[in-house]
């Protein structure tokens, strides 16, 4: 018995490991940092390496962080910076999202006067899956679950790969993002264990 729980204590260890390890922020990446109203980027060390002129920095994904410039007067635009705090993708869109899987989701459009369309872009900035959907997840697992706004039928889901053919219909009311979950684990742990299944 005290074998079992041994090995079952092990696989959920290395299962939270794995977990952990899958989400952990580089130790090396910038540290977005205050100043004012405004956001720059400092090293592990301390030293500044953007001098604060954002609106806002977000933590760093995939060796970018998005950042904000401008206001709610003008109108705000996003882009991404490197590590370096070089501007990889100029700050042109309504709206961003964090890569994920070398892409990541832009918006442009004008909220009040039409509707926001979605697409993706790679990390030199190229869109790669042009701005035609009304909602865009993060691509997980080689897909990402996209929608459209049909006036006849309503709003549709589906899901895309990243050349951005389309590999599951938009004909759901609504797709979600693939991901690693406690299934996996569970899974894993049984292989580890190598318990039977039931």
């Amino acid at each position: 018995m005290k074998s079992l729980k041994n090995k079952i204590l092990t696989a959920l260890f290395i299962a939270f490991t794995i977990f952990c390890n899958s989400y952990k922020i580089s130790a090396q990446d910038p540290i977005p940092f205050k100043m004012g109203d405004k956001y720059g980027l400092k090293n592990s060390a301390g030293a500044v390496i953007v001098e604060p002129k954002y609106k806002y920095i977000n933590e760093f994904s995939e060796g970018l962080a998005h950042v904000e410039v401008g206001n709610f007067n003008v109108g705000v635009k996003h882009g991404f910076i490197d590590i370096y705090g070089k501007e990889v993708v100029e700050p042109k869109y309504n709206e961003v999202r964090d890569f994920s899987e070398g892409l990541a989701v832009v918006g442009l459009g004008n909220y009040q006067i039409e509707k926001v369309k979605y697409g993706y872009i790679n990390k030199f900035g190229k869109v790669v899956v042009q701005l035609i959907y009304d909602d865009a997840g993060n691509f997980s697992e080689g897909l990402a679950n996209v929608g459209l706004e049909d006036l006849r039928i309503g709003f549709k889901s589906g899901y895309i790969d990243k050349t951005g053919k389309t590999v599951i219909a938009l004909k759901y009311d609504k797709a979600f993002s693939f991901s690693v979950g406690p299934k996996h684990w569970r899974d894993l742990a049984r292989l580890l264990l190598q318990l039977p299944y039931g």
